[in-house]
Formats: C-alpha cells, sequence, structure tokens
C-alpha cells in the first residue's frame, strides 16, 4: 500500500507540474499519473526515475522554438500536448514489462523495459531535434528528399540526436540501478544493448512511418501530413493503412525494442 500511495504522489506532483506546463493534456495527465503508479508499483524507483527521465528530457525539447519546427508541426497528427493515447502508446511497452518483471523477478524484463523507453526516447529527440538538419531529410525507404515532419524521414542530426536519446536512457537506468539496487554501475553490455536495441526502435519507428503509416494528401495546398484533415478539409489517404497512426507506430516500436533487447540480453 505504502508504494501504491507513494507512486500515485509522486506521478502526479510530476504530471501535475507538466500538465501546468502544457506538456500533457487532461487526459494526458491522468494516463501519466496511472502509468507512473503501476510502474512504480510493480519496479520501484529505478523503473520510475527512468520513465521520468525520458519523460522530463522529452517534454524540455518540445519547447526548443524554431520555425522549422513550427512548420513541421503542422503536418503531425497531434501537437506538442500530450494525451492519454500518446502517454499510453510510449509507456504501454514498458509498463507491460513492469508487471511481468514484479510477477516472475526475471532480470530480461529489466532490459524490455529500459529498451522500450530508450526508443520512446530516441524517437521523440530524433523528431525534436532531426527538424532543425540544414538539409531537408530522406526517405528512410529509397532516400528520397522529403519534407522535415514527414513520416519516416529521416537526416543526420536526427540519427545522431536519436542515438544521443537512447544512450541517455541507458545510462540512467544504468546508474539509477547503481544507486538504488546496488546494481553493477554501468554494466557496460547492459549499457549497450539498451542503447542498441532502443535505437534500433527507433529505426522500426522510421520504417513503419514510410511503409505502413497512414499519410494523407491536404487537398488545398497538396502537401503530405499524418492528419485526416489539413487547412479544414478532409485529407486523402495516399499511403499506409488508416489504422496505423503515429500512435499505433510509436506503440510498436517500443514493443520492438524491447523484443530485440530480450534477445540480445539472452545472447550474451
Amino acid at each position: 500500500m505504502k508504494a501504491l500511495l507513494l507512486g500515485a504522489l509522486l506521478s502526479a506532483l510530476i504530471g501535475f507540474a507538466a500538465y501546468k506546463k502544457r506538456a500533457l493534456s487532461t487526459s494526458g495527465f491522468m494516463a501519466a499519473v496511472v502509468l507512473g503508479t503501476v510502474i512504480y508499483l510493480c519496479g520501484g524507483l529505478l523503473f520510475w526515475l527512468t520513465m521520468i527521465a525520458f519523460f522530463i528530457s522529452s517534454s524540455l525539447l518540445t519547447f526548443i522554438k524554431s520555425s522549422k519546427k513550427e512548420a513541421a508541426q503542422q503536418l503531425n497528427e497531434k501537437g506538442g500536448q500530450r494525451d492519454a493515447v500518446q502517454v499510453f502508446a510510449n509507456g504501454a511497452p514498458g509498463m507491460a514489462a513492469a508487471i511481468l518483471f514484479w510477477f516472475y523477478q526475471n532480470p530480461v524484463f529489466l532490459i524490455i523495459f529500459a529498451a522500450s523507453f530508450a526508443a520512446s526516447n530516441a524517437d521523440t529527440w530524433a523528431s525534436e531535434i532531426g527538424v532543425l538538419n540544414r538539409k531537408p531529410p530522406v526517405s528512410i525507404i529509397g532516400f528520397k528528399p522529403m519534407e522535415a515532419g514527414t513520416s519516416g524521414a529521416v537526416s543526420p542530426l536526427g540519427m545522431a540526436a536519436a542515438l544521443a536519446g537512447a544512450l541517455f536512457i541507458a545510462l540512467v537506468f544504468c546508474l539509477a540501478g547503481g544507486l538504488v539496487w546496488k546494481l553493477p554501475v554501468l554494466r557496460l553490455s547492459w549499457v549497450l544493448i539498451i542503447t542498441i536495441s532502443g535505437f534500433l526502435g527507433c529505426l522500426t519507428d522510421s520504417v513503419l512511418g514510410a511503409v505502413v503509416q497512414a499519410q494523407y494528401r491536404c487537398i488545398s495546398c497538396g502537401r503530405l501530413t499524418e492528419k485526416t484533415e489539413h487547412h479544414g478539409e478532409a485529407a486523402v489517404l495516399v499511403k499506409g493503412f488508416k489504422i496505423m497512426n503515429n500512435d499505433v507506430v510509436n506503440f510498436l516500436s517500443g514493443m520492438a525494442a524491447g523484443l530485440l533487447g530480450s534477445i540480445f540480453f539472452n545472447l550474451l
């Protein structure tokens, strides 16, 4: 009961601060409290700190303003505020790993948890920083030039940001593990597994974005967008599947990162 109450209190405090800063919508705030409480209850402070490191770092990056980011955000399905669906799309794979760890106490679920959040962090850092690349991005499939903000578009700056984002979560998890659980601090194999799995999860996100994610064409301006409506008019589905929106892609990439992490962990 103590862990449940403490997890709920800590998550509510962080979530409310994010809500006041407009990083979370009302539904996003409630979802974050649920997610944080479950993760704290099942994985303790180590899991919770890792989740918060992802949330705070990715939220701070959304406040970096530039004309390129504003133009790219016009193509995104949702704005800077995370709603409940976005919160669970990014956090559900990690929450599932935390629950499984609570039941089985198998260390592989530590890796799966961290890898899933490393992928989410890598994707967010790549999206927020990659649009600042001087040259236009290219499609991860075929390498044709694309407009910044388009699903499946990658750039050197974005790839570097993705790798840094995954490494950040790996370091936070391993350092926190040393402080909280007295695990071997900075165990190199774990840092590498989490970083590589998170980065590959981010690449999976880009591949899915280029191949199966729903993309629409605005009938007014002709631009590709994730939005079903653009400039106040219904956009036309020209690529991918309607059910495969950005939230589904984020969820699948987190799952892929966790799966890769478990494979690498069992190989070493």
